[in-house]
């Protein structure tokens, strides 16, 4: 879709693993994605771009809080 922009907003590690959150601008709603180890692993449909980003932060530094660290 010509109108959709997508935007990785953080990396985190921990041990092998690696988890990627990207956020879908879409018409209408944003869409946030996180990704383990390259695996859908939840998709979150949101009211706009900056509550997803908000509800972004708010994951990872709940998973930073486990002992991820970020790597971007």
């Amino acid at each position: 879709m010509a109108d959709q922009k997508r935007d990785i907003v953080w990396t985190i590690k921990a041990r092998n693993s690696t988890i990627r959150c990207v956020l879908c601008d879409e018409v209408g709603f944003a869409e946030l994605q996180v990704f383990q180890n390259d695996q859908l692993a939840l998709s979150e449909r949101l009211p706009d771009l900056g509550s997803a980003r908000a509800h972004a932060e708010e994951l990872r530094a709940r998973l930073q809080a486990r002992g991820w660290e970020r790597v971007s």
